[in-house]
């Protein structure tokens, strides 16, 4: 699983399905692979100070990316940030509190948006942490790189935390349009340029994290978010013209026809636990990943491998990459993880 690279090529199974070439059998990675779950990430915690200290030391950050590598045969390790690392060199002050989570210091007043500076110097340490991981990464590996979505992200900093509804950013949004729309304008900007730094430091694909879309009516997901993300895409693939591009409009329900490759120009959609993947199987073009459901893998290892088996045998000829519908949660045993990689290794999707 974890070796030093060589110079010698070796396919590697997520980009093969990525370009929309399926394997034998379906690669495998999980969102929030890396995390809380896990015994040994505990442990490094430990010993290091908050979570976004952990984020910002290379080392570290290296470290926990690579922790599933060594317990699990996946086929991509995602480097181990947070999507708010953003809002944070935007000026935003992002800090995550126990048993809160992240705390921002929002926007106030529309005149604030004109205030916002993009200070990419605060996260080199995340490319240096994209470097050291790449060198420890067997070749067949992928390394994936991410960033959240331009409305996920003011959504965040408007509200100042997170929400349920985030009714205070919406309500923001729509008294403050000029300058919503100018927010939207610098989050994108920042978010193309770190997509781009990511893959230049090593990274072989990026997902792009549209955690809220399903908080957004018909119109507004339009506007907000597949009109952002089409953006987003299109000034990235200027620069990055040949890595895939993974979205996960999490929640968008019948609304992923929207996210489609033909009007977004993404490679690959994340669907989650709550849309059926036969579905999206029929409707979408785009290579699909996804969508266990993150407490079936925690709570009803049986129920988890049944739909597994559901899934590989539906997708069975498609390019298909094997997630699940949401990130892995902390009461994960991980046996139940190990489970599931085994399964997928050992199936045939030919």
């Amino acid at each position: 699983m974890l070796s030093k690279q060589t110079d010698e090529k070796i396919d590697q199974p997520l980009l093969s399905n990525l370009s929309g070439k399926p394997t034998k059998r379906p690669p495998i990675w999980l969102m929030r692979q890396a995390g809380r779950y896990l015994p040994e990430y505990q442990a490094l915690r430990k010993k290091t100070g908050s979570f976004l200290d952990c984020c910002y030391t290379p080392s570290v950050a290296s470290e926990i990316t690579l922790q599933p590598l060594k317990r699990f045969d996946l086929d991509a390790a995602i480097i181990f940030s947070d999507i708010l690392v953003i809002p944070d060199a935007l000026g935003t002050n992002v800090r995550f509190e126990e048993n809160i989570g992240p705390m921002i210091d929002g926007l106030n007043e529309p005149k604030d948006v004109a205030k916002l500076h993009f200070n990419q110097s605060l996260l080199d340490p995340v490319y240096e942490a994209i470097e050291l991981t790449k060198k420890q990464l067997s070749s067949h590996v992928s390394l994936i790189g991410f960033a959240g979505a331009a409305w996920t992200l003011a959504a965040y900093m408007l509200q100042s935390k997170s929400a349920e509804n985030f009714q205070k950013a919406k309500q923001w949004a729509y008294a403050n349009k000029r300058e919503f729309d100018e927010l939207l304008a610098i989050i994108e900007n920042a978010v193309v340029t770190h997509l781009v730094s990511q893959v230049r430091a090593g990274c072989d694909a990026i997902q792009i994290f549209d955690s809220w879309a399903g908080l957004l009516s018909v119109t507004d997901i339009q506007r907000w978010s597949v009109e952002s993300l089409t953006r987003i895409i299109r000034d990235f693939k200027h620069e990055c013209p040949t890595t895939p591009v993974i979205i996960f409009p999490r929640g968008a329900g019948t609304n992923y026809g929207l996210y489609d490759t033909q009007y977004t120009g993404a490679s690959a959609i994340g669907v989650d636990q709550f849309t059926s993947l036969a579905w999206a199987s029929e409707h979408l073009q785009a290579v699909l990943q996804g969508n266990i459901d993150p407490l079936l893998l925690a709570l009803d290892k049986d129920a988890m491998l049944t739909q597994a088996r559901e899934n590989i045998a539906l997708m069975k000829g498609k390019p298909f990459i094997f997630n699940l519908g949401h990130g892995v949660i902390p009461q994960t045993p991980p046996e139940h993880v190990e489970l599931l990689v085994n399964l997928v290794k050992e199936s045939d999707c030919g």
